[in-house]
């Protein structure tokens, strides 16, 4: 569970790193121009790390489902989501992106726990409600 958290905690200080670089980053192009070559680049070294990380994994090239996610998920939800994030990190100040940000964990843990029936723990639970004080925190703290 430490290791866990500890992916948690790094993904938190790249996602402040990204926030950093969007806002300081002289733009020659908009988000939407360069999102291919991100795409690009990351599909790359995703396939390079699947293939050294996980060289017993497995995925049944022949089924149609695999094809559609990736589909979706490189051509529609990839890009769409990465445009709205430098997008709203570039437009929004950065605690006011960040906060927003926090909602989409908040909305996946609702929807999981409604559409899908997923159980709510006790860590999952305390988790919730330590991003919800957090919000409430900042947003009540600010002048």
């Amino acid at each position: 569970m430490m290791v866990g958290h500890g992916w948690l905690l790094a993904a938190a200080f790249t996602w402040a790193l990204a926030i950093l670089h969007a806002r300081r980053h002289a733009w020659r192009r908009s988000p939407l121009d360069v999102l291919p070559w991100q795409i690009g680049v990351a599909t790359v070294l995703l396939w390079i790390l699947a293939f050294a990380l996980e060289p017993a994994g497995y995925l049944d090239l022949h089924h149609p489902s695999l094809w559609l996610a990736l589909l979706y998920l490189g051509v529609l939800a990839g890009p769409t989501a990465t445009w709205a994030a430098v997008s709203v990190a570039r437009a929004l100040p950065p605690v006011t992106g960040s906060l927003g940000m926090l909602g989409v964990p908040l909305l996946a843990i609702a929807s999981s726990v409604v559409l899908v029936g997923e159980p709510v723990t006790w860590p999952l639970a305390i988790g919730t409600a330590l991003v919800i004080a957090g919000i409430a925190i900042v947003i009540t703290a600010r002048p």
